[in-house]
């Protein structure tokens, strides 16, 4: 063991110490840090780019262009009619001698439309090239269709979140650096998963915190009820039938002066000759007796509907935060 932080009368603090301390206390990933621009990007034309100021952190290895200036790289022409990806990288060096150095550079892609592959190595073991993405450039023919921003920036509050990302906290607001929006309110992040549809990408919505059922939705089921049987007292109808008669036909003639009768229901009825109908009297009012009686036993039925078919809860046991979403 040796002492780093302090004097010993000679050089002896290495580059690889400084790294290791950084990376203790930033992490062994890749960062853009929250100064300066950080370094903003802007297209000049369709071969030109430039980059402002900022610091980076490379695997512990800090690099960066001074404070109001700025890096210019020049963009390969494109082909008529065909999508080309260009990745702007910070590069880092190291030759035969031990001299380091990170500088700004594009790797050209090829006219597949897909990312060029990086040259990537870990420099504590030994690795000479390493290359740190920062933006992808997408042409599409001669001309720049888009600009995507690929590092991650790492914040002065101690917090990493590049575009995008989302930030869970207890406290009602986000970190101080970049833009943030109020995110998920109300509702519980789900995994994507690409074999589900209803979960197929990302920040899809759907859900209820209460749900209704539907008679299909219900378990097939009946209600029995016990069989039984009701009893009837006796009790009389009532007048039925008051004031009505009945008209009786006949085709008979007389015969030697002779009378002639009808009989109906037990009474004659005089018939003149060629009269061939009469009229009974007017029937008297009557009752019906209906004696004492017990219906047939019922066999079990259904019984009727019940419930008011009011929503239900179907929350799970729950806990309240924070969601920030990294806009910018």
């Amino acid at each position: 063991m040796k002492i780093i932080d302090g004097t010993t009368g000679k050089y002896h603090i290495t580059s690889q110490q400084i790294a290791d301390t950084n990376m203790a206390l930033f992490g062994e990933e890749e960062y853009v840090l929250d100064i300066g621009s950080k370094f903003e990007l802007t297209v000049i034309n369709t071969n030109t780019i430039t980059i402002g100021d900022g610091m980076l952190m490379l695997q512990g290895r800090r690099g960066g262009t001074d404070f109001g200036k700025r890096d210019t790289l020049l963009i390969a022409n494109g082909a008529q009619g065909v999508p080309r990806n260009d990745l702007i990288v910070a590069r880092y060096t190291c030759d035969k001698d031990g001299i380091e150095d990170i500088t700004p550079d594009i790797v050209q892609g090829s006219n597949s439309g897909d990312d060029p592959q990086l040259t990537t190595g870990t420099i504590r073991n030994g690795a000479t090239l390493h290359e740190m993405p920062l933006y992808r450039v997408r042409l599409n023919g001669i001309n720049i269709d888009g600009i995507d921003t690929l590092f991650t920036e790492y914040g002065a509050g101690g917090g990493k979140y590049r575009i995008g990302d989302i930030c869970i906290t207890t406290l009602p607001y986000p970190p101080k650096y970049g833009t943030w929006i109020s995110w998920g309110e109300g509702r519980i992040p789900i995994g994507v998963n690409s074999n589900d549809l209803d979960f197929s990408t990302s920040e899809k919505t759907g859900g209820a915190k209460t749900v209704t059922l539907t008679t299909a939705q219900l378990p097939s089921h009946t209600h029995e009820s016990v069989a039984h049987a009701h009893s009837v007292a006796a009790f009389n109808t009532g007048n039925q039938s008051a004031n009505h008669t009945h008209t009786i036909s006949s085709n008979l003639q007389s015969a030697g002066g002779n009378a002639r009768n009808m009989l109906a229901g037990g009474n004659l009825y005089p018939m003149s000759d060629g009269v061939t109908s009469t009229t009974s009297a007017n029937s008297a009012n009557h009752t019906h007796s209906v004696p004492a009686h017990n219906t047939a036993s019922t066999t079990p039925a259904a019984t009727g509907a019940s419930g008011s078919g009011d929503a239900h809860s179907i929350m799970n046991p729950y806990i309240t935060c924070y969601y920030f979403k990294r806009i910018a």
